[in-house]
């Protein structure tokens, strides 16, 4: 999960975010050499009146908003996947797992970013808010001795 644990602004304190987790997995042994695993996780973080002000404040600054904008920096994010090993022989196993994330935010709208903002990657462009998702994967040998 990525988050602050709170937000500071000149003149203030610091203001605490909400934040909560639910994971859970499951694993199926077909065999001695085979397996499979299913596994999900939801993550929720909220922050509060004031954090989000002094978010909202600063990104402000960054360009034009546009096309019905609105700050609201809460944000969920959701993950599930699975994972199938086999075990050949005993202490080599391969493996290959497949994740899907969700980044379910609360922005709406677009920003224009006419100038490149300090400290960022960005090119100047017009960016939409929207929630995000992604496949990922991954393939792996493991040998213990």
């Amino acid at each position: 999960m990525t988050g602050a644990d709170s937000v500071y602004g000149p003149g203030s304190s610091l203001e605490l975010t909400t934040a909560w987790a639910f994971r859970g997995a499951y694993v199926h042994n077909w065999s001695p050499n085979w397996e499979t695993s299913v596994f999900g996780s939801y993550t929720k973080v909220d922050f509060n009146t004031n954090a989000s002000a002094l978010i909202c404040g600063a990104q402000a600054v960054l360009g034009a908003k546009s096309n019905g904008y609105s700050c609201n920096p809460d944000f969920a994010m959701w993950q599930v996947g699975t994972r199938t090993a086999w075990t050949p022989v005993t202490n080599l196993t391969f493996s290959a797992e497949v994740l899907y994330t969700m980044i379910d935010q609360n922005y709406t709208g677009s920003t224009a970013f006419t100038a490149t903002p300090a400290g960022t990657a960005k090119p100047i462009a017009v960016y939409d808010y929207k929630d995000q998702g992604m496949w990922s994967g991954n393939i792996r040998v493991r040998r213990t001795f």
